[in-house]
């Protein structure tokens, strides 16, 4: 909660400017943080930003969004400029060399001289249409994802550097100011009808955590700062009034660390703004938040994928060690230790910068550098950890998540409904790791494009029904939510109430039993149009500790006889034997899978090769297809059982 303004105001004028990061200047501070490998890790990244061509932002790489859909085209060199800057800066500050501070310089005077700091994907939004725009509109000022975020950069490479780079000329930390007032300060004060202010989404904590940071360097007015940062706090109160009490996200560990993690950002930057007036961190839903990725570790540093959770994806160590001190859950600094430890207790700990991918940070990337430099010592991330316990059992009763954690098996499954952040037509979604390995999955996200996020969203196949295990009636898929109408969205566009109506398509009757077997049971009809002809769909999914085995049932019921398929996707190379599949780990381990109800009626590979996160996140996958025609009610089964090699599957001649 914020003090009033009688308090605020004066605190913000000897705070506002407050970072948790040393100036250039204190040379005992970056000498002893950039030390060992962080700094040749520095020291090479900075020699490779100086030696290739600062990366080029065409017009025509802006317009390819409306063209083909591409927004990387002009995505990538955006913040590929944005990840040179912060590799420049860190150089400067470690070496205080005059070459890096002028390729700073360059780097930041180019980025003010930008077109436009928001995404080509995100660009129309501030209108009800939410079209997005073949190219920047002059005096257009939506305030996204990335203008905050690369305002934060800009104003803290000034701030860091403020002391060499005024001895140069005091017009670069002007234009950085003017170029952040316009484009992020102005606006925020001007509109408040801007939709991410409803708190529905991590929009909302992931600009109120940048701007908040990047006005405290250049608002010079503290009374004008106090406006904002209220704002902005009402705006993330919503947000957090939306967390669900059990911690969850829907989003999955990737979006964690730009949902959760930048509330926390915004409270913890707030309180230091206000020389420790805020008090905003003082909050329940923030711890339960936090401990998010330690109840849905699967082993190994493997996390489930449900919805947009990209392949691959894992809390940033420096965001754990963070939440694990300002927020007292030391659990969460030993989770940073193992993540330093290739999430291997006896590991060698890799101490490079774990600056995380684009879609996780966009162009944040020196803030995570600083946060791993400066707020998570290295001396501390080599202590040895106490692995953090697991449960045998983490059930999440407001997301709908299971994590059951067997000897060798362990299941994540979902129930939840289809109108979820980025989601995904998957209630009743399950995947199977077997000694750590994942072997029946969910693919996650692909590369996020155009369509990623418009009306044709489902027709990505990673997104869709079809594209997870669960079962197409009579050719009919899961349904997503409903979109809003025309007059809702201009609404809410306009600041109006957000409409909480309900989320038809979603789970009934949920249950979840634990013990040596857990199961999460849940009716799945209602995440079926009316076309399915399905009078009822009753799913369970469960681990059996006692036979070390996973199993996936139906019991399903139809109007008239009609063909169900379903497809589970598998990380490995399935293998037909003379009682169904076998799916084999790279040691050797096997789950053996028999089916009830259900023929194999194809395996085939997934073609990855035109998508870049689905290739590096996985390699390959596999599509197991099954089939069964159903007249009456009817059982259908997929059961896997953890068998110790490949011989105990009996291959088929």
């Amino acid at each position: 909660m914020l003090p009033d303004d009688a308090v605020l105001v004066p605190a913000l004028a000897a705070h506002a400017r407050d970072l948790p990061w040393p100036v250039v200047t204190d040379r005992r501070a970056w000498q002893t943080a950039c030390a060992g490998v962080r700094g040749e890790q520095i020291l090479h990244e900075a020699e490779i930003a100086l030696s290739e061509p600062w990366p080029a932002l065409p017009a025509t790489g802006h317009l390819e969004n409306t063209r083909s859909g591409r927004r990387s085209v002009h995505e990538t060199p955006m913040f590929l400029r944005r990840r040179r800057l912060a590799w420049l800066v860190l150089a400067a500050g470690m070496t205080d060399q005059e070459r890096f501070h002028d390729a700073v310089i360059d780097a930041l005077w180019s980025i003010c001289e930008e077109s436009t700091w928001c995404s080509p994907a995100h660009s129309g939004q501030a209108k009800a249409e939410r079209t997005p725009l073949p190219l920047p509109v002059p005096g257009a000022a939506f305030v996204d994802l990335f203008v905050a975020e690369t305002a934060a950069v800009v104003a803290v490479a000034g701030a860091l550097l403020a002391p060499r780079l005024d001895a140069v000329t005091p017009a670069i930390r002007q234009r950085i100011a003017h170029e952040c007032r316009v484009r992020l300060v102005d606006p925020l004060l001007r509109d408040r009808s801007q939709w991410w202010r409803h708190g529905i989404n991590n929009w909302t904590p992931w600009i109120a955590a940048n701007a908040v940071l990047a006005a405290g360097q250049v608002e010079a007015d503290p009374a004008v700062l106090a406006v904002m940062i209220g704002d902005l706090a009402d705006a993330c109160g919503r947000y957090r009034d939306r967390l669900p009490a059990d911690g969850g996200c829907d989003e999955g560990v990737g979006y964690w660390n730009v949902g959760p993690v930048k509330l926390l950002e915004f409270a913890e930057r707030v309180d230091r703004a206000c020389g420790g007036a805020g008090k905003m961190l003082d909050d329940p839903r923030l711890r339960a938040a936090a401990l998010f990725p330690l109840r849905v570790h699967l082993g190994q540093g493997r996390f489930p994928t449900f919805s947009d959770c990209k392949p691959g994806d894992a809390p940033r160590r420096g965001a754990l060690w963070k939440l694990g001190t300002a927020l007292q859950l030391p659990v969460l600094c030993d989770l940073a230790r193992l993540a330093a430890r290739g999430w291997d207790p006896a590991g060698e700990v890799d101490d490079r910068f774990d600056l995380g991918n684009t879609m996780q940070g966009g162009g944040g990337h020196l803030l995570t550098a600083l946060d791993h430099l400066f707020l998570a010592p290295a001396a501390e991330l080599a202590a040895p950890p106490t692995i953090p316990p697991m449960a045998a059992d983490d059930w999440f009763p407001d997301l709908q998540w299971l994590i059951a954690r067997g000897d060798r098996l362990v299941l994540a499954a979902k129930a939840g409904h289809n109108s979820e952040n980025h989601n995904h037509n998957d209630v009743g979604q399950a995947m199977v790791l077997l000694d750590g390995i994942p072997l029946l999955v969910d693919a996650g996200t692909g590369s996020y494009t155009t369509q990623s996020f418009g009306p044709r969203r489902y027709e990505l196949w990673y997104n869709r029904g079809s594209g997870h295990g669960v079962p197409v009636v009579g050719g009919v898929e899961q349904s997503a939510g409903r979109r809003f109408t025309p007059d809702e969205t201009a609404a809410l566009m306009a600041g109006g109430p957000f409409p909480w109506d309900a989320r038809p398509f979603s789970a009934r009757n949920v249950v979840c039993t634990t013990g040596v077997r857990s199961e999460l049971a849940m009716e799945l009809v209602g995440c079926y149009p009316a076309e399915a002809g399905l009078l009822g769909l009753h799913r369970r999914i469960a681990l059996d500790r006692e036979r070390s085995q996973v199993d996936i049932r139906d019991a399903i019921s139809v109007r008239q006889p009609t063909t169900v398929t379903m497809t589970l996707l598998a990380a490995v190379e399935p293998r037909r034997t003379a009682h169904g599949v076998v799916l084999t780990t790279p040691g050797g381990a096997c789950l053996a899978m028999e089916f009830v109800g259900w023929q194999v009626a194809a395996i085939e590979p997934v073609d990855l090769s035109g998508d870049a996160w689905l290739r590096e996140g996985w390699g390959a996958l596999w599509r197991i297809e099954l089939r069964a025609e159903v007249g009456h009610p009817a059982e259908l089964a997929v059961i896997g059982r953890a068998v110790s090699d490949r011989n105990s599957a009996i291959p088929a001649e």
